[in-house]
C-alpha cells in the first residue's frame, strides 16, 4: 500500500513538474498571426533589415531604440529611410535613436553607422566593448566620428546589464580575442521569460571560448542570429548550449549549405534576411517571427 501511495506521488510530482516545464517553455511561431490584442501588449521587438552579407538591426521597446550594427555607408540611405518610417526623428526632424551598439569595427557593421552620424543621425550615446587605444583604423574613425558630433561614447564592461523598458540586455565577449572578429559583442536579451542571443561575427574560436568563459544561461535562448552571417557552421556544443528555437541570419541562403545542413539535421528553422526584412516580437511569453518579402 505505502509503495502504491509513493508511486502516485510520484506520478502526480512528475506530471506538475511536466507542466511547470511546459508552462515556462516560450514558443516561436513564424508566419503566424498574432492575437488581435498583440499590438496592445507591452512588446519587445528585433527588426532585421535586407543588407545582403552585412549586420543592421533595431530593437524596440519601452518607447527606447538601439541600433545593433549599421551594415556598410551603402545602406545609408535606405536605413536612414527606413527609420524615418518608424518616426524615430528629434524635434530638429532629425533621424534619432537612443543607442548605437556595435557588435565589433568591421565596415559591415560599422560603417553605416559613421555616415549617417555623418548625415545627420543623432543618438544618445554610442557603445562600443573595444578599448578607446585598440590599433584599428576603423574604430578609431568612429570615435572620432561620434565624438566630433557630441554623440556620447560608452566603452562597454564584461558582464554589464544594459536595459530598455523592461527588457535586460546582458552584454559579455570572448576574452581571450586575438581578432575583431573574436572580440564580437554578444547581446543576450531577456523580456518576461522570452530570451534572445545576438551573436555578431563570433567566429568558431571565440564560440569556444564563450563556453570555457561564461555559464551556459548566458548562451540559451530561443531565438539566435547565426554567428558571422552564418558563413560556417556553428561549433555543435555551442548550437547545443544556446538550443535556439529558430535561427535568423544575415545571408543568402544558397551561399551558406553547411549552416543550411546543421539545422536541417538539428530541425531547426532557418531565416535568411535576404528574401526580405525580419521582424521578431516578443510580449514574454511567446515569440511572434515574420519576414516581410522583397521589402528592405
Amino acid at each position: 500500500m505505502k509503495r502504491a501511495v509513493c508511486l502516485l506521488v510520484g506520478a502526480v510530482m512528475v506530471l506538475l513538474l511536466g507542466s511547470a516545464l511546459a508552462l515556462g517553455d516560450v514558443e516561436v511561431h513564424f508566419h503566424e498571426t498574432p492575437p488581435d490584442d498583440w499590438n496592445e501588449r507591452n512588446l519587445f521587438r528585433l527588426t532585421m533589415f535586407r543588407t545582403t552579407y552585412n549586420d543592421a538591426m533595431l530593437l524596440e521597446c519601452g518607447g527606447q531604440t538601439m541600433i545593433v550594427d549599421s551594415g556598410t555607408k551603402k545602406w545609408t540611405k535606405s536605413l536612414l529611410r527606413a527609420y524615418r518610417e518608424k518616426n524615430l526623428v528629434d524635434e530638429n526632424g532629425n533621424v534619432h535613436v537612443d543607442r548605437i551598439f556595435i557588435s565589433h569595427p568591421h565596415d559591415d557593421h560599422v560603417g553605416g553607422a559613421i555616415r549617417m552620424v555623418e548625415n545627420g543621425l543623432t543618438a544618445d550615446e554610442y557603445l562600443t566593448n573595444i578599448p578607446r587605444n585598440f590599433k584599428d583604423d576603423l574604430h578609431r574613425k568612429a570615435i572620432k566620428t561620434m565624438e566630433k558630433h557630441q554623440i556620447p561614447i560608452h566603452f562597454l564592461e564584461q558582464n554589464e546589464i544594459l536595459t530598455m523598458g523592461d527588457a535586460e540586455l546582458r552584454v559579455f565577449w570572448y576574452s581571450g580575442y586575438k581578432d575583431l572578429n573574436q572580440a564580437s559583442a554578444i547581446i543576450h536579451v531577456r523580456f518576461g521569460d522570452a530570451t534572445l542571443l545576438l551573436t555578431g561575427d563570433a567566429v568558431n574560436a571565440a564560440q569556444r571560448g564563450l563556453l570555457r568563459e561564461w555559464p551556459v544561461e548566458y548562451l540559451r535562448s530561443d531565438v539566435m542570429k547565426a554567428p558571422h552571417h552564418a558563413i560556417n557552421a556553428c561549433e555543435k556544443a555551442f548550437l547545443e548550449a544556446v538550443n535556439p528555437k529558430l535561427v535568423f541570419a544575415s545571408a543568402q541562403r544558397d551561399q551558406i549549405s553547411e549552416t543550411v545542413n546543421q539545422m536541417k539535421t538539428h530541425g531547426i528553422p532557418l531565416v535568411c534576411h535576404t528574401l526580405g526584412r525580419i521582424v521578431l516580437e516578443t510580449d514574454g511569453t511567446v515569440w511572434y517571427v515574420e519576414q516581410y518579402r522583397d521589402t528592405f
